[in-house]
């Protein structure tokens, strides 16, 4: 094959013995092979249909009955030459075609068998999807037959619901919905609105069924929250790290749950950070990242302008890599400034990190050395399209408050981006050893979030 041979020459010029080949498939003089259906309306009619003769011809001007049917011969695999009459052509094609019917017959007679002894329409569906609408939906012809299934099917574990859903719209009025806590699970009928009910009444009783699974979920591991009390109250006292905020909890919300069902249980790993002042590892399901919790606002601030400065400098250490030194303005490989870096900077300058120094100026010089109340700040990434919450006005705050000095149990109250504000959540201890390490606050910053929405480094 030369060079210059493409693969669309190959297909308009593929030849072997009788057979063409094109961009209709195979053919016999440029007429393609018929069904079996297509074979019985000619040889009952006696003559070519004109729409087959039309799509068959492709240029030829007459095209009778007898060059089909010779076309025909070849693709089913019978013997014809010029001089086979007409009459021997339909002969020999009607005897070709009471053959595969009764090949066919004898076919569906043994699927029937095995077909009739499945228990349930679904069942039936994963056995064989054509003698399940034959059954319910179609008559022997493929037609609609309306009066034979008037109420809706439910199907509640279809091994193919794609194949099955495209199968079932091929039939005129048949609808179909699949539910949507199991794409596996579809329901079936004529009546469009009375499907949609149907998979709405099932999905309900779906709802229902996880929200109480959701709760014996939750019962049974809060044991694990007793049980890590029990073993604290066996001990004369409750040692350090004990009577300390830092371990691991478990985190129940009402809100989180109601709103997102793929919600499961959620965590939060509390660490030291510094004397009243600690970092956490948070997972709420649809979003997770990294707490800041301090006894006192002031120290809040104070920590979160510490871990600013922090990621400024890191900033404008990477930017010292990539700068040439006769200026402060930022500047990308090929030398140009970026204007975007610069006034993002200018922005966290202005904004974000005065505001968070000025007030941890404020602080008190003498503070209580223990506290129940803890005040946060958060930062994290949204699970589902990984979009950064970084937080530019301080807004993701709240605060948690244990209900006791041992610090085994607290209910906190937050606001949670696009969740909703001022949440409110509840913790129970499971460990005096926090499970997560939190990630970096940095890793959350509006340096990140512009870079992961774009796509691109700056």
């Amino acid at each position: 094959m030369s060079a210059s041979t493409t693969t669309k020459d190959m297909v308009d010029h593929a030849t072997e013995g009788s057979f063409a080949f094109d961009s209709r498939g195979f053919n016999v003089g440029l007429i393609p092979r018929a069904s079996a259906s297509k074979l019985r309306q000619v040889l009952t009619s006696h003559v070519l249909l004109e729409d087959e003769a039309r799509r068959a011809s492709r240029g030829i001007v007459i095209i009778n009955t007898k060059m089909w049917l010779r076309a025909q011969f070849t693709h089913y695999g019978l013997k014809a030459n010029h001089r086979t009459t007409l009459e021997q052509l339909k002969a020999g094609m009607e005897l070709r075609s009471r053959t595969e019917r009764a090949e066919g017959a004898a076919q569906w007679q043994k699927h029937g068998q095995t077909f009739s002894q499945l228990a349930t329409p679904d069942e039936e569906a994963n056995y064989n999807i054509e003698l399940f609408l034959r059954k319910y939906f179609v008559d022997g012809d493929g037609c609609p037959e309306m009066t034979r299934t008037r109420d809706v099917l439910y199907l509640p574990s279809l091994a193919n619901q794609a194949r099955f859903c495209q199968a079932a719209e091929k039939v005129p009025g048949l609808h179909t919905q699949h539910i949507r806590f199991d794409s596996n699970q579809v329901v079936i009928g004529w009546d469009k609105d009375d499907v949609s009910r149907k998979a709405a009444e099932i999905e309900g009783d779906r709802r229902k069924e996880r929200a109480t699974q959701k709760i014996r979920d939750w019962e049974r591991k809060l044991q694990e929250h007793y049980m890590f009390v029990e073993e604290a109250k066996k001990s004369d006292k409750i040692e350090l790290p004990a009577c300390t905020a830092t371990g691991s909890y478990m985190i129940r919300s009402t809100k989180f749950e109601e709103r997102f069902d793929e919600v499961d249980i959620m965590t939060l790993d509390i660490h030291n950070l510094q004397p009243g002042a600690f970092k956490a590892s948070f997972d709420f399901g649809v979003l997770e990242g990294t707490m800041l919790l301090a006894a006192h606002e002031d120290l809040l601030y104070e920590v979160m302008a510490k871990l600013e400065r922090d990621e400024e400098s890191s900033d404008d250490g990477d930017d010292s890599d990539e700068d040439n030194g006769d200026g402060d303005e930022s500047e990308d490989e090929d030398g140009s400034t970026n204007p975007i870096l610069d006034g993002m900077k200018k922005r966290k300058a202005s904004t974000q990190s005065s505001l968070i120094q000025e007030r941890a100026i404020k602080k008190a010089k003498e503070r209580p050395e223990r506290t129940l109340r803890f005040h946060l700040q958060w930062r994290g990434v949204e699970t589902g399209e990984g979009d950064i919450q970084h937080d530019p006005s301080n807004g993701h705050s709240g605060h948690l408050e244990f209900t006791d000095d041992t610090f085994t149990r607290f209910e906190g109250e937050a606001s949670f981006a696009f969740v909703g504000s001022w949440i409110k959540f509840s913790g129970y201890k499971v460990g005096n050893i926090p499970v997560t390490e939190p990630e970096e606050w940095c890793m959350y910053s509006e340096m990140e979030h512009e870079r992961a929405r774009g796509g691109r480094r700056y």
